[in-house]
């Protein structure tokens, strides 16, 4: 074939590799409004809260041109550019996470100070990375790459879904709460590509691609919400603590959220992949007969699919370790700081660190901002409205990526908004 097939060869591999690297999932998870600030009044039935989240985040990738994976649009030169222009050589992180949720509070049932509590959960994860010439190959061909090698590897994706039924208890008085939760498996990917390299002749009329690494999957013959592919279970708890600085008390608070690990049944396959694949097009003798096109369909195969196994599969859990100084509602002053830590274990996600002020519009209404760096992206910016009535209502939106706004410098999107009510 000409130098025109050979490159629309290239570019559909490296397309299909990105994609799969770096589309996997697309919507993820904030962090999440708890019930640490809100009061439980032991003479209501009940407390609920419905919660969603958002966040997605990526080193070097702008939303010009990410926003059109995630929201569709047309692909332009700019966005491709820019993007390219971010990129390190290897190592270009991504993530996200997402859930949905709702937890009742039992608050007419009463054992002691404590209450008891379930929830109900949907949570969704991701987190990659991939090298700067596959961006390259992906978006812009081979041409670059004429009578030279480019790197593909190391790359990686992770991705999980996962719905989870949560028993706990929590104090009406300081809001610690822990919970034991039973989780139900919907989907796992793991694909780790150790090394991977592209040659193509001056030409190029010769295409070799040598890889290696290995595929982790769970059952894929039903994937959608309704799969119970693995089985496990997790743990979740709070403690609320004051410290007395300056003359005033500071609430604060250290959480973690889905400790646990995940069991997926013996139908999940596992692959290795170590092999070398050569590329010279095919040979074609005369169109006017059917078997005029020839190709080794089995030699093609054992070059390039691997062979997979099914067996069982155990993973631990991304989890979240949070120390943050918490908003008081209840405090008389106009103006409070806030300041945290977030960690995921498990996934690239970067310690996340910030700082900011809340401000007391009035007793139902306040506006927090902070700055913050880390994550899945890098320096970043939040804001956040509360809208409450004291232990009846509080109903909140957030997010802690504003730079997603403006495509050309935003990194990321986010979005956590909830509700919180008694009766």
């Amino acid at each position: 074939m000409g130098w025109k097939s050979n490159r629309e060869f290239v570019r559909y591999f490296s397309s299909v590799v990105f994609v799969l690297v770096f589309y996997s999932q697309g919507k993820s998870q904030a962090l999440q409004n708890s019930l640490s600030t809100f009061e439980i009044d032991s003479m209501t039935t009940g407390v609920v809260h419905v919660f969603g989240s958002g966040y997605v985040g990526y080193k070097g990738i702008k939303n010009t041109l990410a926003g059109k994976f995630l929201f569709g649009g047309f692909i332009d030169e700019i966005g491709k550019t820019n993007s390219l222009k971010s990129l390190k050589q290897i190592e270009n992180k991504f993530g996200g996470e997402g859930n949905l949720g709702l937890r009742y509070v039992i608050s007419g049932l009463k054992l002691g100070q404590w209450s008891p509590t379930l929830t109900l959960e949907h949570i969704v994860n991701f987190d990659g990375n991939f090298s700067k010439n596959m961006f390259q190959l992906a978006f812009f061909g081979n041409k670059k790459f004429l009578n030279t090698t480019a790197q593909l590897g190391p790359a990686h994706l992770n991705s999980l879904q996962y719905q989870k039924l949560g028993i706990g208890l929590i104090n009406r008085k300081n809001r610690n709460f822990f919970q034991l939760s039973m989780l139900k498996g919907q989907s796992m990917n793991h694909l780790f590509i150790d090394q991977a390299h592209l040659a193509s002749d001056s030409l190029p009329t010769d295409i070799t691609l040598q890889i290696s690494g290995k595929h982790d999957r769970s059952d894929t013959t039903l994937n959608n919400w309704k799969a119970f592919n693995g089985f496990g279970t997790a743990l979740d708890f709070q403690y609320n603590f004051g410290i007395q600085l300056g003359g005033n008390q500071h609430l604060f608070v250290f959480e973690v959220q889905n400790a646990g690990v995940l069991i997926w049944n013996e139908k999940s396959e596992s692959t290795k992949l170590d092999t070398t694949y050569n590329y010279q097009g095919f040979n074609i003798f005369n169109l006017a007969q059917s078997d005029g096109f020839t190709i080794n369909q089995s030699q093609l195969e054992d070059s390039v699919l691997p062979n997979y196994s099914s067996r069982q599969n155990i993973i631990l859990l991304p989890t979240n370790f949070i120390l943050a100084k918490q908003l008081r509602f209840d405090s008389p002053k106009k103006w409070q700081s806030l300041m945290g830590i977030r960690y995921r274990l498990n996934t690239n996600y970067i310690p996340r660190v910030y700082a900011g002020a809340a401000y007391s519009v009035s007793s139902m209404f306040y506006i927090s901002s902070i700055v913050s760096y880390g994550g899945y992206s890098g320096l970043n910016g939040g804001l956040r409205l509360d809208v409450r009535s004291k232990g009846k209502f509080n109903l909140y939106v957030a997010s802690n990526n504003i730079l997603g706004f403006v495509p050309s410098i935003g990194e990321g999107y986010s979005l956590n908004c909830g509700m919180i009510c008694s009766f």
